[in-house]
């Protein structure tokens, strides 16, 4: 497991790496940016679609994409390997993503969405296919073209590893030091840095409400080092967690003295503490909308459904996302029916095997004596779980 240590005479220096914390030869190092994955057929694996009703007002979006990390160059990964490094990138254990618009206007504030989440690879971040919301649309909406505004996804992405230990023994008399905390915290509820700075604040503590001492000799240790890791370790003692989303920023309360407090409370500070640390980076949508120059490719990748009038030509996407293991998803069979533009219904089949996720196509919309009906039927082939025997076929009727 990774260890939050300074790595002396890194062989990345450029770059935050960490060391591993029994193999000292082995690295974890921060991806420093992200770009734009390509399918099989060497398409971006990206997809903007927005959608405007009448009178131009947007309702809300459709996004997919796939993000890869920017990997280090194979002659530097082969020249450590040579030296006896073993290089990995951190693994991330969750994440999620917004969009944001920055103006480059001075003045101007800073516009985001909400939070989604991603799905994480070794090497890459998904966002599947993720509904937007209208006021996420609209922040699209003007920013894409106006040159004045950036627009950006923010990928926040966690990862967990060991904080060192220090042969350090500290003793709390828990009343006292309940006591002391109290007005340095008040009724509300408070975040994990916010019982660090209430630590770092205690005073008078030459009382012995809170006093520590070195288990090896020749030890030095600042008192602010030792009050911030005692922070720490005190929420699992001293403080009840509240409820919080996931990814959200943990609260906390402090528990009330009590009769059934025991009367000293210890923490050796020797063993490794785990911890969850958070890498936000941005990858530009509006770079990859600038670099479209040709206007069909550019609606191909941002593709815009407005509202449209009879006999006008329009655009129909299927998207293939459906709640199925990828392991064992081996095709899927998308059957359509849809008014066409006489009003006799029209039949088209598209077959999805793992190297398109989005297909489109041009219909003419009907009358108006005539309502446009679009009907869809799935039809997935899986493998047998076991590896062995007959495919199985998830067939529904058409919706």
């Amino acid at each position: 497991m990774l260890l939050f240590s300074s790595i002396k005479d890194s062989p990345l220096p450029q770059m935050v790496a960490f060391p591993d914390h029994l193999d000292e030869h082995r690295l974890y190092y921060l991806p420093e940016g992200t770009g734009l994955s390509e399918t099989s057929t060497g398409d971006r694996d990206f997809f903007l679609l927005r959608y405007r009703g009448d009178f131009s007002a947007v309702a809300g979006g459709l996004l997919h994409m796939q993000l890869e990390f920017k990997a280090l160059a194979t002659e530097l990964l082969d020249d450590l390997q040579a030296k006896g490094w073993r290089i990995h990138p951190v693994s991330f254990s969750v994440g999620r993503f917004r969009l944001g618009v920055r103006s480059m206007l001075e003045g101007a504030t800073e516009q985001v969405g909400a939070w989604h989440e991603v799905l994480l690879g070794s090497e890459e971040v998904l966002a599947s296919m993720v509904s937007l919301t209208p006021h996420e649309t609209e922040l699209l909406q003007g920013s894409l073209e106006d040159g004045r505004s950036v627009v950006e996804i923010d990928l926040d992405l966690r990862y967990r590893g060991l904080v060192p230990g220090m042969p350090w023994l500290v003793t709390a008399q828990t009343a006292a030091l309940k006591t002391k905390l109290a007005p340095l915290l008040g009724n509300g509820s408070i975040r994990s840095d916010q019982v660090v700075a209430a630590f770092l604040s205690l005073p008078d503590l030459q009382d012995g409400s809170l006093n520590w001492q070195p288990l090896e000799s020749d030890i030095a240790a600042s008192q602010e080092t030792i009050l911030t890791e005692v922070a720490f370790r005190s929420l699992e003692v001293f403080f009840q967690k509240e409820p919080t989303p996931p990814l959200e920023i943990p609260h906390y309360h402090l528990l009330p003295a009590s009769n059934t407090d025991p009367s000293t409370f210890s923490w050796d500070l020797i063993s490794p503490r785990q911890e969850e640390r958070s890498l936000v980076i941005s990858w530009s949508i509006s770079e990859l909308y600038q670099e479209l120059t040709d206007l069909e490719e550019r609606r191909k990748y941002f593709p815009v459904v407005s509202q449209v009038n009879p006999f006008e030509q329009v655009s129909i996407y299927v998207v293939n996302h459906l709640p199925f293991d990828a392991n064992y998803l081996q095709e899927v069979q998308v059957d359509l029916r849809f008014t066409g533009p006489t009003g006799v219904p029209t039949y088209k089949s598209y077959t999805f095997t793992g190297e398109k996720e989005i297909v489109s196509f041009t219909t003419i919309y009907p009358a108006l004596t005539n309502t446009f009906q679009l009907d869809y039927r799935i039809t997935a082939t899986l493998a047998p779980l076991t590896g062995d025997g007959w495919t199985t076929l998830w067939k529904r009727d058409f919706l």
